[in-house]
């Protein structure tokens, strides 16, 4: 049912792109982009373009000498301005490592209805058609389409999903902008930052509180996507990358609008959703990290803040100079979220609730645990129970892996209770009649694989792969 929609907006894909407003002039003037592995002349030679006298562009091929022969290679930040970003864009080897991520993530289809799946089943096509449109100046955005993901407060997030085929143009954008501007995501940056997670974040926290900082204030930026400046964003990316091609791509992935609502007020936000919005929300708070990191110990995780000090006194003014950063930038604090709080008190940042001795799972946490796992175990289902242990193993593994830092292990103990009693009460009464009871015996379910947090983290425990934490 989504073939006429498909076919419309893919055909809208190959019309010249709004951000190409300089690209006739740039052909005008003998400054297209060469294909990649060919000059100007159209001979085989590393893909150049002319740039001013002392500019710090650099052909791909010269930029960035680190890996091995079949990786990508990335443009690299050494202090003078990159003005020729696009033919690491659309060069095959980019396009190739961009559909691999969008690939390997999965999501939702975009409103043209195409699934990963049914992109992947002629990739090599679309990605020669997609590195083609860029390399002319001829792509453009599709427009996004809304979903509401519920949040255990009650209320709903919504993302705006791009196409497949769009996915794939913004997680090269992502890709570059990551090599360029990674050394500006400093030890305050814990998401999207490789070698960084967001347990890591967790660790530090409990760890600087035990050390004698334990004093803390949390918060989290208000309507963080929903509010970001765009014109101040693109000036960031442009304080390092002078390329206006590559500029004006940019700035056309973030004033994408969602399908059949009102675009409202153009000067803000930034779509939540796309593999390119993490990045651009840690150079978007970069400038925030810097004002507030030296001074105090800030942990930062997307907007999710955190800064912990010796004193009440260093708290409180480290609260009021968080506002004031966050308002240079055109944010503010939710007020609902922010507080400066004792440690011992406990403090929820990511998930978990730390104080001096322990850190556990928060309750919505163990809501939403139970929410997964109620979801799987629909009692009117007539699967075979060891098809509902199946089932429900990877919500249990992937909970547990993440709350792995839970001390004392205890903590989960009576999740794993309900967990039983909730597969015991599936409908198995014809399963089980012959014993003289509907229920599964327990020793079965461990038969079919069932496996429960406290013994996963207990096993983890002796084989070594527990946490630092003590």
């Amino acid at each position: 049912m989504h073939h006429s929609v498909s076919l419309e907006y893919r055909n809208r894909g190959r019309a010249k792109g709004p951000w190409s407003a300089k690209a006739d002039a740039e052909k005008a003037s003998g400054e297209v982009l060469p294909k990649e592995g060919t000059g100007t002349t159209g001979n085989p030679t590393r893909p150049l373009r002319k740039t001013a006298e002392g500019g710090g562009a650099q052909a791909p091929e010269q930029a960035e000498r680190r890996r091995g022969p079949t990786s990508v290679r990335m443009p690299r930040w050494e202090g003078q301005k990159l003005h020729s970003m696009m033919p690491f864009v659309f060069r095959r080897k980019t396009m190739v490592a961009a559909w691999e991520e969008v690939r390997k993530n999965r999501g939702a289809p975009g409103v043209d209805g195409e699934s990963v799946e049914e992109f992947g089943a002629h990739a090599k096509e679309r990605l020669w058609e997609l590195s083609e449109a860029l390399r002319r100046h001829e792509w453009q955005p599709k427009p996004l389409r809304r979903v509401w993901i519920p949040k255990p407060d009650g209320t709903k997030r919504g993302l705006a999903i791009p196409s497949v085929e769009d996915r794939v143009v913004h997680a090269a954008v992502a890709q570059m902008l990551y090599a360029v501007f990674e050394d500006e995501f400093g030890k305050a940056c814990y998401a999207y930052v490789k070698g960084r997670s967001a347990l890591d974040a967790v660790e530090r926290v409990w760890t600087e509180a035990r050390a004698g900082k334990g004093w803390v204030v949390e918060t989290d930026v208000k309507k963080f996507f929903d509010t970001i400046d765009r014109k101040r964003l693109v000036d960031k990316v442009a304080v390092r990358i002078a390329d206006g091609s590559f500029l004006r791509l940019v700035s056309a992935i973030i004033r994408s609008g969602v399908l059949g609502e009102d675009a409202g007020d153009d000067a803000v936000g930034v779509p939540q959703g796309s593999p390119l919005s993490p990045i651009l929300a840690n150079i978007y708070l970069a400038a925030f990290d810097r004002k507030i990191g030296p001074r105090w110990t800030l942990i930062r995780y997307a907007d999710d803040l955190v800064v912990l000090c010796r004193t009440k006194e260093g708290a409180e003014r480290a609260r009021t100079q968080m506002e004031a950063a966050l308002k240079e930038e055109g944010l503010s604090m939710k007020a609902e979220k922010t507080r400066v709080v004792r440690i011992e008190k406990g403090v929820e940042f990511l998930g978990y609730r730390l104080t001096w001795l322990t850190a556990e799972p928060t309750t919505k946490a163990m809501k939403r645990y139970q929410e997964k796992v109620r979801a799987l175990t629909v009692r009117h289902d007539t699967a075979p129970l060891e098809e509902v242990v199946k089932r429900v193993m990877p919500v249990i593994r992937g909970w547990t892996n993440y709350y792995r830092l839970t001390t004392p292990r205890m903590t989960v103990w009576d999740l794993g209770g309900w967990t039983i009693k909730r597969l015991q009460a599936y409908v198995v009464k014809h399963r089980w009649a012959a014993a003289g009871t509907r229920l599964a015996p327990t020793e079965t379910l461990y038969r079919m694989g069932l496996q429960l947090p406290y013994g996963l983290l207990m096993d983890w425990s002796h084989r070594g792969r527990e946490s630092r934490m003590p």
